[in-house]
């Protein structure tokens, strides 16, 4: 029978083929000696066709030989499945032999050699069966003798491995091709015909040293192996590495060639190795052992927030206080975050290297972008690092540069230019900025330091109006629209010492007060007293409106502002001794206690960084513990964000503070006051949301009040407030309310 191509292909097989006593042969390996190992069979249906057999019931033994068989469709790549298969081919064949069916016997026997060619029958098959199964032998199965040089290169044959030197091997006949390699060697391939019946035929591959392997075993693994400064990969984790040694997998360099090389060892946290090695003709090397060390340092990082994190560029590590005994050497940035504020130490680190931390937690404002100040400007410093550089020294913010790729995502997720966030020094936007509308900006800014878990955002850009050192410093409050704008210069530290001491400028939450509102009147020698706090400790002294007070403490009073002037700087809990004229000129002595009482910020006031002031009073309201200070903090929060067009956040603010005037928990004297001047701004944040009803309201109820605003200048809350509502009606009316 002529046979395929396809019928041809040699099918090596690995495992070892086993019967039972009754049918012993065997699946050899190419080359390898035979086994006589019998193996029981586990496969059911098989079982059950060799006990017809041995039972002489050979045509039942047939129909479930025919449909095992028939159950595998092709020859299974499996070697566990081939061995049952060439099994079941042995036994029907010698279930056909005894029914008469020579040729069926014949071709089972024939497909079996194509699956199995080393297989063999053994002394207790009857000799009849035996002739028949060696006469196909001798048809299908011709024999080969491998010998390769050197005799640990890898062979293949077709494709599966075979030792390198065998004798009589026995293969299907037809076209096979065999070939070697040998790390530092040559390849080579040989393809030949196996001829049935014909002698042995001798195959003998010789290849050619070309240069020299070297051998790198790394304790740990997953280490990089670079030679003469060329990156030749990492070593692999052996997971057979006895427990502990941590020793990885054998890394071969193939291509070494005669000479001095150099041979380095990184991985990042441990200490680099290297080492020479002299090659002076072709051949094998081996290393020792290349153990690295750590290379790490210990940071202590000390906080007294609650509530904080450490973290480690920007990979949360736990939370603080704690030691980090694990810190690989190199540049890290140490940020220790909670809800009101952030602390950011950037350290170069050396293996050993102990470090002692103490976070202080401040407001931050994170910059996110240098509004395209370094375009054009190759290998340029990040000028948001330099800006952080700048003002690190600062008491009351942290400025950070959070990671590039953080920033760039944040910016590409708003489609957002570069310099969106650019802003000249009278808050006049620059470039791409002008593209950006208000009520955009705030919710951009709200969603940034969400993100980034910061109380602002800022960026760096460069003046248009200076040269390339001359930089601005912008920052922006969530929700807010309109930034703060600050001038400095990269090369000159003095200029960022100025910065800093103007964003440590936090006007006072409280003023030292008498309980009166003094002015200067033209020709009056003293000040004149306008208005008297009801119930304050000026009245209780006996002060009334009209009086002029002729010096303090026995200090001449010239003027209102010298008279304010030496009520700040009265020290002590002493009361503070004046004399005074009443309106008839007649003169007399009181002693009026200083009062601490809420200072608030004046809406309109230029000179003021609103921006900063809102992480500032936000900081303070986390960490309130008087009623007097909430009142205080809470106020001077609402007119920030009132400045900052936040009017529905300022009224929230408001409201807290009405609540706390309204349970009776502040001073007598100062219940007014507070409770009036809050009523007073409610009004104002009412109008500008478009609630008429509500700002009639806020400013009935303040024109209530015999007190004055509470601010530097502040006027009197009555007339303020009637002012209000006599326009609001003027306003109604003109609409045709």
């Amino acid at each position: 029978m002529k046979l395929s191509s396809r019928s041809l292909h040699v099918l090596v097989v690995v495992t070892v083929l086993c019967c039972t006593a009754t049918s012993v042969g065997a699946v050899q390996t190419p080359g390898a000696p035979q086994s006589a190992a019998p193996a029981a069979v586990s496969n059911g249906p098989l079982i059950e066709a060799r006990q017809a057999y041995d039972s002489t019931n050979y045509e039942r033994a047939r129909e479930l030989l025919d449909a095992f068989i028939a159950s595998f469709g092709s020859t299974p790549a499996q070697p566990e499945s081939r061995q049952l298969l060439a099994e079941a081919y042995e036994l029907r064949a010698r279930t056909r032999f005894n029914l008469k069916d020579v040729e069926g016997a014949r071709t089972d026997f024939r497909a079996l050699l194509l699956i199995a060619p080393s297989f063999t029958l053994t002394t207790q098959v009857a000799p009849r069966v035996t002739a028949l199964f060696e006469e196909v032998r001798k048809t299908t199965i011709g024999t080969v003798d491998v010998a390769v040089t050197p005799g640990d290169a890898q062979v293949t044959l077709d494709g599966l491995p075979i030792t390198a030197e065998a004798v009589g091997m026995p293969l299907v006949a037809g076209m096979h091709s065999i070939a070697a390699t040998r790390p530092g060697y040559t390849s080579a391939a040989q393809s030949f015909t196996v001829v049935p019946g014909a002698p042995p035929q001798r195959l003998a591959l010789t290849l050619e040293r070309v240069s020299s392997t070297v051998a790198v075993l790394t304790s740990p693994a997953n280490v990089e192996v670079i030679i003469d400064g060329v990156s030749r990969g990492t070593t692999e984790t052996d997971p057979e590495s006895a427990a502990g040694a941590g020793v990885s997998k054998r890394f071969l360099v193939t291509d070494l060639q005669n000479g001095r090389h150099r041979l380095e060892f990184r991985r990042e946290c441990f200490i680099a190795s290297e080492q020479e090695i002299d090659v002076a003709r072709p051949s094998d090397y081996k290393l020792e052992v290349v153990k690295l060390a750590p290379a790490v340092a210990s940071v202590t990082i000390n906080t007294a927030a609650q509530g904080a994190t450490v973290f480690v560029d920007d990979v949360p590590r736990g939370p603080a206080p704690q030691t980090l005994n694990d810190v690989c050497q190199g540049r890290h940035a140490f940020e220790v975050r909670s809800r009101f504020g952030r602390y950011v130490k950037r350290l170069e680190l050396r293996p050993g290297q102990k470090e002692v931390v103490d976070a202080v937690l401040r407001p931050a404002f994170a910059i996110v972008s240098d509004s395209g100040a370094n375009e054009g400007v190759r290998g340029g410093a990040d000028l948001r690092v330099a800006a952080e550089v700048a003002f690190q020294d600062s008491k009351t913010v942290t400025l950070y540069a959070p990671p590039e790729k953080q920033a760039a995502e944040l910016h590409a997720a708003d489609q957002l230019p570069a310099d969106w966030l650019a802003f000249d020094p009278i808050r006049r936007p620059i470039g791409n900025a002008a593209k950006i509308g208000e009520p955009a900006r705030r919710k951009i800014s709200e969603s940034m330091a969400r993100a980034l878990d910061a109380q602002g955002i800022a960026a760096v850009a460069r003046d248009p109006v200076g040269d390339r050192s001359d930089m601005l410093l912008i920052l922006l409050a969530p929700g807010s629209a309109e930034p703060d704008v600050l001038r400095w210069r990269l090369d000159s530290p003095q200029s960022a010492r100025q910065v800093t001491s103007r964003l440590d400028e936090i006007p006072p939450l409280f003023k030292a007060s008498l309980g009166l509102l003094p002015i200067d009147v033209v020709d009056t020698a003293g000040v004149v007293v306008a208005t008297v706090e009801p119930g304050g400790v000026a009245e209780t002294a006996g002060i009334r409106p009209g009086d002029v007070i002729t010096s303090a403490e026995g200090t001449p009073v010239t003027s209102a502002v010298q008279l304010i002037g030496l009520v700040g700087a009265h020290q002590g809990t002493q009361p503070l001794p004046l004399e005074l004229k009443d309106r008839a000129g007649a003169t007399k002595k009181v002693a009026v206690p200083v009062q601490a009482v809420p200072s608030v910020v004046a809406l309109m006031d230029q000179s003021l960084l609103f921006n900063k002031l809102a992480s500032d009073y936000t900081y303070r309201a986390a960490a309130i513990r008087t009623p007097l200070e909430e009142a205080a903090v809470r106020l001077n929060l609402a007119v920030v964000l009132m400045r900052l067009g936040n009017w529905t956040e300022a009224t929230r603010e408001l409201e807290r503070v009405v609540k706390v005037t309204g349970e009776g928990k502040l001073p007598a004297n100062l219940t007014d006051p507070v409770g009036g001047t809050a009523q007073y701004l409610l009004g104002m944040c009412a109008e500008a949301l478009g609630d008429v009803a509500g700002a009639t309201r806020a400013w009935k109820i303040s024109a209530q009040s015999r007190s004055n605003l509470l601010t530097e200048t502040g006027e009197p809350l009555k007339e303020l407030s009637e002012r209000r509502l006599t326009q609001l009606r003027a306003l109604r009316t003109g609409a045709g309310f």
